[in-house]
């Protein structure tokens, strides 16, 4: 597997990144819905990385899917872990239709993907909040 992106390149993606929003708790610890990336600088910043057309991608730390989205209808199949079973949940549940069949989420930490899965080939991994 080769990398998918110099360090120069990984430069300007931490520099487009600088600009998303985050979410943020109020007072009383509830959680205000903020819109994250109203700019697309993460997509743009993704796109200008890799090329997904046709890929077999092994997406590590998917978190809830909300970064996945953006890229999987280029893809030809993508799997996705992370070890956080409460985002999994929320990632098969909002998996769009278009698609399902082409994405899939696995509860399960990389440690323990790479130790128990049968030898697989994809065309790149990704490590999305590796990023940020």
């Amino acid at each position: 597997m080769q990398p998918i992106c110099s360090a120069s390149r990984r430069k300007r993606l931490m520099l487009a990144l600088g600009g998303a929003a985050t979410p943020r708790r109020c007072r009383k610890g509830n959680h205000m819905a903020i819109r994250v990336d109203p700019e697309n600088n993460e997509t743009r910043a993704l796109f200008d990385l890799a090329d997904f057309s046709g890929q077999h991608v092994l997406e590590i730390g998917c978190g809830d899917g909300r970064l996945t989205w953006l890229y999987a209808g280029r893809t030809a199949h993508v799997t996705a872990i992370d070890p956080f079973a409460e985002s999994i949940a929320r990632a098969r549940e909002n998996l769009p239709r278009e698609l399902q069949g082409r994405v899939e989420f696995h509860h399960i930490a990389f440690e323990d993907f790479a130790a128990t899965s049968e030898q697989s080939t994809f065309d790149m991994a990704i490590l999305p909040w590796s990023l940020c």
